[in-house]
Protein backbone atom coordinates (compact mmCIF):
# COMPACT_ATOMS: atom_id res chain seq x y z
CA UNK A 1 0.00 0.00 0.00
CA UNK A 2 1.35 3.39 -0.95
CA UNK A 3 1.54 6.24 1.53
CA UNK A 4 -1.13 8.14 -0.42
CA UNK A 5 -3.47 5.14 -0.25
CA UNK A 6 -2.83 4.76 3.48
CA UNK A 7 -3.48 8.46 4.02
CA UNK A 8 -6.78 8.21 2.15
CA UNK A 9 -7.93 5.29 4.33
CA UNK A 10 -6.89 6.98 7.58
CA UNK A 11 -8.53 10.29 6.62
CA UNK A 12 -11.73 8.52 5.57
CA UNK A 13 -11.95 6.73 8.93
CA UNK A 14 -11.21 9.95 10.85
CA UNK A 15 -13.93 11.78 8.94
CA UNK A 16 -16.49 8.99 9.22
CA UNK A 17 -15.91 8.15 12.87
CA UNK A 18 -14.86 11.50 14.37
CA UNK A 19 -15.92 14.19 11.89
CA UNK A 20 -12.33 15.31 11.36
CA UNK A 21 -11.85 17.14 8.06
CA UNK A 22 -9.42 15.83 5.48
CA UNK A 23 -7.46 19.08 5.53
CA UNK A 24 -5.95 18.25 8.93
CA UNK A 25 -2.15 18.52 9.04
CA UNK A 26 -0.01 15.40 9.31
CA UNK A 27 1.64 17.09 12.30
CA UNK A 28 -1.70 17.17 14.12
CA UNK A 29 -1.59 15.26 17.39
CA UNK A 30 -4.50 12.83 17.65
CA UNK A 31 -5.73 13.74 21.11
CA UNK A 32 -8.48 15.63 22.92
CA UNK A 33 -7.72 18.77 20.88
CA UNK A 34 -9.33 17.07 17.86
CA UNK A 35 -11.90 15.14 19.89
CA UNK A 36 -10.06 11.84 20.23
CA UNK A 37 -9.56 10.42 23.72
CA UNK A 38 -7.83 7.17 24.67
CA UNK A 39 -10.96 5.07 24.09
CA UNK A 40 -11.47 6.73 20.71
CA UNK A 41 -7.88 5.83 19.78
CA UNK A 42 -8.68 2.16 20.42
CA UNK A 43 -11.82 2.44 18.30
CA UNK A 44 -9.83 4.20 15.57
CA UNK A 45 -7.32 1.34 15.42
CA UNK A 46 -10.10 -1.28 15.34
CA UNK A 47 -11.88 0.57 12.54
CA UNK A 48 -8.62 0.83 10.58
CA UNK A 49 -8.07 -2.92 10.99
CA UNK A 50 -11.57 -3.47 9.58
CA UNK A 51 -11.14 -1.08 6.66
CA UNK A 52 -7.69 -2.38 5.73
CA UNK A 53 -8.79 -6.00 5.76
CA UNK A 54 -12.08 -5.49 3.95
CA UNK A 55 -10.83 -5.41 0.33
CA UNK A 56 -8.96 -8.71 0.64
CA UNK A 57 -11.02 -10.45 3.29
CA UNK A 58 -7.88 -10.80 5.41
CA UNK A 59 -7.82 -10.12 9.12
CA UNK A 60 -5.46 -7.22 9.71
CA UNK A 61 -4.01 -6.81 13.19
CA UNK A 62 -2.28 -3.65 14.36
CA UNK A 63 -0.45 -4.65 17.56
CA UNK A 64 -0.72 -2.38 20.60
CA UNK A 65 3.06 -2.37 20.81
CA UNK A 66 3.17 -0.56 17.46
CA UNK A 67 0.47 2.01 18.30
CA UNK A 68 1.91 3.05 21.66
CA UNK A 69 4.28 5.66 20.21
CA UNK A 70 1.91 6.97 17.55
CA UNK A 71 0.80 10.50 18.34
CA UNK A 72 0.35 12.39 15.07
CA UNK A 73 -1.66 11.79 11.93
CA UNK A 74 1.57 11.37 9.95
CA UNK A 75 2.84 8.71 12.35
CA UNK A 76 -0.45 6.84 12.04
CA UNK A 77 -0.24 6.92 8.24
CA UNK A 78 3.35 5.62 8.40
CA UNK A 79 2.23 2.81 10.71
CA UNK A 80 -0.51 1.77 8.28
CA UNK A 81 2.04 1.64 5.44
CA UNK A 82 4.35 -0.48 7.63
CA UNK A 83 1.58 -2.90 8.67
CA UNK A 84 0.34 -3.33 5.12
CA UNK A 85 3.83 -4.05 3.80
CA UNK A 86 4.46 -6.90 6.27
Amino acid sequence: MSRDEAKAVVLAVLKEEFGIDSDVSEDQVLDDSVGIDSLDRLNLIMKLEEELGEPTGEEIQIPDSKTDGVETLGELIDLVVEIMSE
